[in-house]
């Protein structure tokens, strides 16, 4: 058919003309999909990078968590029996752990001034420390060497040594510890001394209660004496200065008793016997590949469970171990040793917001949302251009500035609605795919949906922000455009 030119048009009735407006939106149905692709990829990563660090930083959070819950009997175990060292007092004045200050406080007999130096000195040496993690290596080496940075803080309090120090330090041209060599110095040979013989007195103390303890158990192992703790067990625990509150207790007693488990069940599979009929129940061909690790972590099952025990019955081995207390303790020991594979080296703190991204993340997003902004003007200024003859019909026949600057606005708000729901859809799924393929299962227990609703949310939003910033210009540009020239261009 043969085209409709601007002055047939104008001859046209206002309704003939805007459907043939409107008709004429299929031929720029390319256009409009290159438009919602640009968004919905910049929404897309934008909902990936939150979503996904919400994830990633709450599974790591509640991984580090549950470790640490894991480890508090082997912890405690450790406390009764040898003296904190200098670097965990130091990271516990440094931190938060009031119940474990109070412990130092009471171990050392320490007076408010004592305390306070405490803090003082743990906080410099975190500093210090971190500053020897900062600079670069070759020169961390020649500082520190392959020595204990907390070693080298305290030997620096030799006049000689320090000196040494201090020239290397100048010689390498880099800034001094503590931003300031005189803060230092006054640091490590008056401050730091004075803190060392109070961690001194801290582990004296420490050590009188660790052999009061030692006393009230009389030969039994600390771990055991945790499953059901007496009450004078307790109260020696209490007025030997450790700090243990009834939730603390009730953990240790779990973790006690699956230990306890797991050791009866080990040294009820020591003989040959047994173990090569467990080698034949799990799949084993060779009874030396069967480890103890295999042994714990096999009956996560009531069936399994209830075999191993049935084999035990029919070898004449007697246990007091149950088919509940086996598969608790091997789903436990099991969902351990997942955990570890996944623990981070650093600590991971709880987040305060969704919007918490590294900065070098935060650049890419920005520069992003730049790239979309340039696109989709260029998307609309072509537009623009190709609907010339349109929009002189349209101005023709009574169309307003503002009318045809709304119908262009318009025209982006429904490209933005649909990339931005496109965006979020495909965002959120690239980030549960990747927790998925990183964390297993433990990403999806750790969700927490209103925080992935309002990621959505807040995509969606910036989506239509995006679009409707890039369609200021062009609905301008179309709105001032004369109808003289819109026709001498056709």
């Amino acid at each position: 058919m043969k085209p409709i030119t601007v002055k047939e048009q104008a001859r046209l009735s206002p309704v003939r003309a805007l459907v043939l407006t409107l008709s004429g939106m299929y031929y720029r149905m390319n256009r409009s999909a290159i438009t919602v692709l640009i968004l919905s990829l910049a929404v897309a990563f934008l909902s990936y990078m939150l979503s996904y660090g919400i994830i990633s930083h709450d599974t790591d959070y509640a991984i580090s968590k549950e470790i640490s819950t894991n480890r508090l009997l082997n912890e405690w175990v450790s406390r009764l029996s040898t003296p904190d060292q200098q670097l965990s007092i130091a990271q516990v004045y440094a931190g938060l752990d009031t119940l474990r200050q109070h412990e130092y406080r009471t171990f050392g007999v320490l007076t408010n001034e004592e305390v306070l130096l405490c803090k003082s000195s743990s906080e410099k040496i975190q500093k210090s420390i971190h500053y020897f993690s900062e600079i670069p290596r070759s020169s961390c080496a020649m500082l520190v060497g392959d020595a204990d940075p907390l070693g080298v803080l305290v030997d620096l309090g030799s006049a000689q040594r320090y000196a040494v120090f201090e020239e290397k330090i100048v010689s390498l041209k880099l800034k001094p510890p503590l931003n300031d060599m005189a803060v230092f110095k006054r640091f490590v040979s008056d401050e730091l001394p004075r803190t060392v013989d109070v961690w001194n007195k801290i582990a004296q103390g420490q050590q009188t209660a660790i052999a009061a303890i030692a006393l009230e158990l009389d030969s039994q192992a600390i771990n055991t004496a945790f499953i059901a703790p007496s009450q004078s067990f307790k109260s020696a625990l209490g007025a030997n200065g450790f700090s243990l509150t009834a939730p603390l207790y009730s953990q240790l007693s779990v973790l006690a008793t699956r230990e306890a488990d797991k050791k009866k069940l080990l040294q009820v599979t020591e003989t040959s016997e047994i173990r090569g009929r467990l080698s034949r129940m799990i799949g084993i061909q060779n009874i030396r590949d069967l480890t103890t690790d295999t042994i714990v972590r096999w009956p996560q099952t009531v069936r399994r469970a209830e075999s191993m025990l049935e084999a035990f019955k029919s070898l004449g081995i007697a246990t007091d171990l149950t088919t509940n207390r086996i598969t608790t303790m091997s789903m436990f020991y099991s969902r351990d040793a997942q955990l570890q594979k996944l623990e981070l080296t650093e600590e991971i703190k709880p987040r305060n917001s969704i919007f918490e991204l590294p900065e070098k993340t935060r650049w890419l997003v920005l520069v992003s949302f730049l790239v979309c902004v340039v696109g989709i003007a260029n998307t609309m200024f072509m537009s623009v251009t190709d609907r010339f003859s349109e929009i002189a019909t349209m101005k023709c026949i009574g169309a307003m500035d503002g009318f045809i600057m709304t119908l262009f606005v318009f025209e982006a708000f429904f490209q933005a609605v649909a990339g931005s729901l496109i965006g979020i859809v495909l965002g959120i799924a690239l980030s549960l795919f990747r927790a998925w393929s990183t964390y297993g299962a433990l990403a999806f227990e750790n969700i927490i949906a209103s925080d992935i609703l309002l990621v959505s949310i807040t995509s969606f939003f910036i989506g239509i922000l995006i679009a409707a910033l890039a369609a200021i210009a062009p609905s301008w540009a179309a709105a001032r455009l004369a109808p003289m020239e819109a026709m001498r261009v056709e």
